[in-house]
Formats: structure tokens, C-alpha cells, sequence
């Protein structure tokens, strides 16, 4: 409720709008409702429950905290959203959709024998192992498994011990779901559960310790990873997650690599990098144009690179316990909760609150890593933006090591998703030949494609038979090679290293938008 107004949901997600229930057309909304603004922000006053029976309970606040997991409650009020992957790939990109399955008759021997499978195996990165509770592999057996449908994809298990002796299986990916479409939903798990016996006959065969397991149920709810992302006062980007970055209105901390799961089923997800530790701002968690509402959880506002850490339920419950006392302080100040982020007193008085209940809340301890001061960071932060490169658990981007002419073409083609069919053809043909790209040839390639982008077919054939140096000069020419480009690396005939290419691909799209 927001001033006179009782505002129906907009494309709830399942904590308002479970799979196994109906829900009536008059609490949803067929058009997005208006954009509530800066200028002039909007105070909820309530919240409306209908029960299974039509009666009606009102709930009135002086503050409200969305921990939906779509941020139901704040869509409907108003607030802005972009749907999670746009910001980065231009187009909608959800993470496949999980539904966890619980097995049941794994003795502590089974699970013993598990642990000592995994015991078994080299793995320096820590993607494999085993404790009282946990394991985390057997990845190499799972590539195995042939699953009946395209649309499903079961990856290296994640297997959690339950009290009872049960364990929960988070493995199964379903991909092409909207976790915003209950029929999308209701379809996921249609796909997952018809997978299931298929997948317990497999495990039973192949996991030492698992043949006598059976499937003891399913998770109420699916795992959805990704839908929308809240337009807040400070949107926390990938950069500073992997750059270690303070805020001086922290409201909590996240460590969590950045893991971006499967997006089709030919993905097999990316780890983007690695953080030491990271702080989420407050701001994060106000949207735009409210004086008395906080958004928590995974459509906090995170770039859709940021919240494949920010994701994480560790982050969730610190930002939601920083929020509560947030409210408390707006209320006890009269102070609305767009406003006391950039109120010293305020946000001093948050963290010694947070302090007194026991939280770490003092400046982030973390540095910025080395990889920052290289004089192609600018190119590295530009194509990671964009996701076209990614530094796994190791934060690894091999800056000065050659980059081949198909890498460079498939960043080129990323960068430029609207690039005609022929031409991209053209561009793949005539890097495929290029084993390692001098600075000149990629100067070269991208003259061809400014021809492409006018239609000046002619241009093109003219630019193909001039020798690289001179491409490279009339490049030089526009200031694509100035400082901090270091003049040992700016020769049109040096091998062309991937943090020259970044650099390079900055530079020019720079000067295109320009």
C-alpha cells in the first residue's frame, strides 16, 4: 500500500507466488506499474495478505524490508529493475535453474567411502573433496551421464549431510526457465523430477558408496539463481568485488568467487575471478525513489557480474541483519532511509550497533591485487564488463601472453553481437589462419570492420591489400597507442599480447561511440 493505493504484484516470483498454488488474476498486474523517482519518493504505508479463504489482512509499517528472493514487494511499489543479464551481454542471460533432490539410505560406511574416493584425486584448486558433512566433485564421472533432454545437465555434485542421515544432491541444471513465469517454473520441475530416476540408476552404478541409495524427496521450492536486479541508489559492479573495494557506508562484507553458473546448455559456466573480501554498500540495498523500503537477497543492486557473489546466502543474511538496524535508525531519526547514507552520524551509528551485536564491520582489511597497476588494466576492466574474459579462482589473465587470431576474433564478435552474418563469417575466415596476431594485422581487422559498418565494400578490398604498418600508422595517427600504451609495445610488427588487445579494443570503441 503506498499512499491511497493498493498495489497488485507485478510477476512474483515463487516466495509470493509458490508453483503449487493458485493465485488470483486480481493480485497480479498485466503492466508494469509506474517508476517511482528521486525527486519525489514514495513512502509505503502497508502491506496487504489474502488468505486461502479471501480474508484480507492489512499489515501497516513505518518501514519495510523486501527479502523476497525477486523482490516482489518492491517491483510492485514501483521501484526500477533490469532483468539479470542485460547490463552485461545486452540481453536476458539467467543462470540454469536447479531443483535439489534429497537421497536417503547412504550409511555413514557410503559416505566414508565417498570421502576416500575423493581423498583419492589431485586437486589443487579445492574443487573436490569431502568432510562430516559435505562433498564437493566426482565431476569427471558426472560427464559421463547422457540426460534425456537438451534442456537438462547434471555438473560435479554438491552433496550436503543432513541430521537425519539424508543428503541433500545440488546438481541438476534446467536451462531456458524464467524464474519469473510460474508456468516456466512448473516446467523446470516437470523436467528435473522426469530426470531424476534416470540420474539415481546412474549414481547408483558409478558413486562408490551410493548403491543403495533412493530418492527421498525434493526442495519445496527451485533453486532459481537469477531474474531481475534492483535499480538502487549505488549499483556494486564486478569491479569492485574483484578490486577489494571499501565503501564507507558498508553494510557487510562478501568473499564469494564470482560463479557464474551454465546459461545454456553448451555453457558450462565461468568463474569470472576470485575476491579477497569486498564490501556491499548501503546504497545497494536502497532502491531509487523510496523513503522507507530496503531491498536483501540475490535482486539487491548488483551487476549481474557482482551478484553471482553477492548472490550468496552468507551476504544475504549480513546485509539483511545491516538493514534491520538501517531501518531502526531511520525510524528513531526520522531520518528516510534515502537520505541516511549520506548521513556521517547515521551510518557511524549503524556500525557501532552492528559492532555491539557482534559484526565486523571496520574498514576492509583487503588490498587492491597487484594486477591493477598493469598498464592494460583499463582493457582487462573493459572486456570483463562485458564478460568476454574471466580470471577463474586464480584471478589469472595472462596479460602478457599472445593472443590468437580466432581469440580475438571471438571477442571482436561478442563486443559487436550486430555485426552481419557475412561479415562475421568473413572476420572468423581470416583470423582462423592468424596463429598469433601482430599489432598491425589486428589493426588491419579492425580498419575492415569501420569499412563493414559504412557498407563500403570497395574500402574493404583496399584495406585488405595495404601492408599493416601502414594501417598501424594512420591507427597511430588517431591516438590509440598513447600513454600508458608503453612505447616498446606500440611497433606494428610486435606480437600483439591479450592485454594489447584489450587495450586496443577499449581505444576503438572509444573512438566509435565518439
Amino acid at each position: 500500500m503506498a499512499g491511497s493505493q493498493t498495489l497488485p504484484l507485478y510477476r512474483p516470483g515463487q516466495t509470493l507466488c509458490p508453483d503449487d498454488r493458485e493465485m488470483s488474476a486480481t493480485l497480479t498486474a498485466e503492466i508494469m506499474p509506474p517508476r517511482a523517482v528521486e525527486a519525489t519518493p514514495v513512502a509505503l504505508q502497508g502491506i496487504e495478505i489474502i488468505h486461502d479463504q479471501g480474508q484480507i489482512t492489512k499489515v501497516n509499517g513505518r518501514f519495510f524490508i523486501d527479502a523476497t528472493q525477486d523482490a516482489d514487494l518492491a517491483v510492485a511499489a514501483g521501484a526500477g529493475w533490469k532483468n539479470y543479464g542485460e547490463d552485461v551481454w545486452g540481453n536476458v542471460r539467467n543462470m540454469a535453474t536447479t531443483l535439489v533432490l534429497r537421497l536417503g539410505n547412504i550409511s555413514d560406511a557410503g559416505w566414508q567411502k565417498m570421502c576416500v574416493a575423493l581423498g583419492g584425486n589431485s586437486d589443487p584448486g579445492g574443487l573436490l573433496g569431502g568432510t562430516r558433512r559435505s562433498i564437493w566433485g566426482f565431476g569427471d564421472i558426472i560427464k559421463r551421464y547422457s540426460p534425456s533432454t537438451q534442456r537438462v545437465r547434471v555438473r560435479g555434485l554438491n552433496l550436503g549431510r543432513q541430521n537425519d542421515g539424508s543428503v541433500l544432491v545440488n546438481a541438476v541444471l534446467v536451462f531456458g526457465i524464467d524464474g519469473l513465469d510460474r508456468q516456466s517454473r512448473r516446467e523446470a520441475r516437470q523436467l528435473a523430477a522426469a530426470e531424476l530416476p534416470l540420474l539415481l540408476a546412474f549414481l547408483q552404478k558409478n558413486i562408490a558408496g551410493m548403491s543403495e541409495a533412493v530418492l527421498a524427496g525434493v526442495a519445496p521450492e527451485l533453486y532459481v539463481r537469477t531474474s531481475r536486479q534492483i535499480v538502487t541508489q549505488y549499483t556494486l559492479t564486478v569491479d569492485d568485488v574483484l578490486e577489494n573495494r571499501d565503501f564507507v557506508d558498508r553494510a557487510c562484507f562478501g568473499s564469494y568467487p564470482l560463479d557464474i553458473q551454465a546459461q545454456v546448455h553448451d555453457h558450462h559456466g565461468d568463474v569470472t575471478g576470485k575476491p579477497e573480501q569486498y564490501a556491499v554498500p548501503l546504497r545497494s540495498l536502497i532502491p531509487v525513489g523510496f523513503s522507507n523500503l530496503m531491498v536483501v537477497g540475490r535482486s539487491a543492486g548488483f551487476d549481474s557480474l557482482a551478484q553471482s557473489s553477492a548472490r550468496t546466502i552468507p551476504v544475504g543474511m549480513a546485509a539483511g541483519q545491516a538493514a534491520g538496524v538501517a531501518a531502526v535508525i531511520s525510524v528513531k531519526r526520522r531520518l528516510p532511509i534515502d537520505r541516511l547514507a549520506s548521513d556521517s552520524s547515521a551510518v557511524d551509528e549503524l556500525h557501532q550497533q552492528l559492532t555491539r551485536q557482534g559484526v565486523s564491520i571496520g574498514r576492509n582489511s583487503a588490498q587492491p591485487p597487484v594486477i591493477v597497476g598493469h598498464w592494460a588494466y583499463p582493457g582487462l576492466k573493459f572486456m570483463r564488463q562485458r564478460g568476454q574474459i574471466s580470471g577463474g579462482y586464480g584471478n589469472e589473465y595472462s596479460l602478457e601472453q599472445p593472443i590468437s587470431g580466432k581469440a580475438f576474433a571471438n571477442r571482436l564478435v561478442n563486443l559487436f553481437p550486430d555485426l552481419h552474418e557475412h561479415d562475421r563469417r568473413w572476420l572468423y575466415d581470416f583470423c582462423a589462419g592468424q596463429d598469433s596476431l601482430n599489432l598491425g594485422m589486428a589493426c588491419k581487422i579492425l580498419a575492415c570492420l569501420e569499412s563493414f559498418a559504412v557498407g563500403d565494400a570497395i574500402a574493404s578490398r583496399k584495406i585488405l591489400e595495404l601492408p599493416p604498418d601502414e594501417v598501424f600508422d594512420g591507427f597511430r595517427q588517431r591516438d590509440l597507442f598513447v600513454s600508458p600504451w608503453p612505447a616498446a609495445k606500440s611497433k606494428w610488427n610486435i606480437a600483439l599480447s591479450r592485454g594489447a588487445a584489450y587495450m586496443l579494443l577499449l581505444r576503438w570503441s572509444e573512438q566509435r561511440l565518439h
